[in-house]
């Protein structure tokens, strides 16, 4: 019998926000490449998110409401984000790439805020990850937009979404991931190859990014192998 603490929650349990939200950030992610700008992520993320905030039914704080410090440092690199998807191209590269570092920082401040108050919660951490996604995606529309990077690059840009959207289709029901400790470590690397590629082009990094998503990519084929699995074998 496979344990409970062996896996992470990261979705809100009959919500339907996180399907409807992968779905149309593919679609807002497909039109921005389609018509070389991101416009059409930035309108719709912002709207999805406005909707995610109301979704939060923690216990109330002070701090509505995003209840938590760290949910405030959460949504601060949202709003960073969102920013820099709107106007990324009056930005010069130098400045493009600092807010993209703070953002990447404030993600360990976020989470060392969270287990220092006691303040993890389902909500909390479907923001993050959430966020985390569409840094992700935001860094691959803009390679291949603004860099003419090749269209391949979408596929890892992609597939947390896609992880998603294949998860409800399969099994519904379930609400947990197994946790991988490699896989973080992988999405590490792969962070740091999208920035190495915004900030510099050259055959090293061209080289460093197709390894990297081939490892992102490798990763989830394996989250949807244990899918599989415990579709085929539920959790008790």
């Amino acid at each position: 019998m496979v344990q409970v603490k062996e896996f992470n929650n990261l979705f809100l349990e009959d919500s339907g926000w996180d399907v409807i939200h992968a779905l149309v950030i593919v679609v807002g992610a497909l039109v921005s490449l389609s018509l070389g700008d991101t416009m059409s992520l930035f309108v719709i993320a912002l709207v999805s998110f406005i909707y995610f905030i109301t979704l939060n039914k923690e216990p109330k704080h002070t701090f509505l409401p995003f209840r938590t410090y760290a949910n405030w440092v959460t949504a601060i690199r949202l709003l960073l984000l969102l920013l820099i998807i709107a106007i990324w191209p009056s930005l010069h590269t130098t400045l493009l790439i600092s807010v993209l570092i703070l953002i990447v920082a404030l993600d360990r401040v976020d989470g060392h805020l969270a287990r220092r108050f006691k303040q993890e919660s389902l909500w909390g951490r479907a923001f993050d990850v959430e966020v985390d996604s569409l840094f992700v995606l935001f860094c691959c529309v803009y390679l291949i937009v603004h860099h003419s990077m090749p269209l391949w690059l979408i596929i890892p840009g992609l597939m947390r979404y896609s992880y998603i959207i294949i998860l409800k289709v399969i099994n519904p029901s379930v609400q947990k991931e197994r946790s991988n400790k490699i896989a973080s470590y992988v999405a590490g690397i792969f962070y740091l190859s999208l920035l190495w590629s915004i900030a510099d082009q050259s055959n090293l990094q061209q080289i460093v990014l197709m390894i990297s998503s081939i490892l992102i990519v490798v990763s989830f084929l394996i989250s949807y192998y244990y899918l599989w699995l415990d579709n085929k074998h539920p959790i008790t």
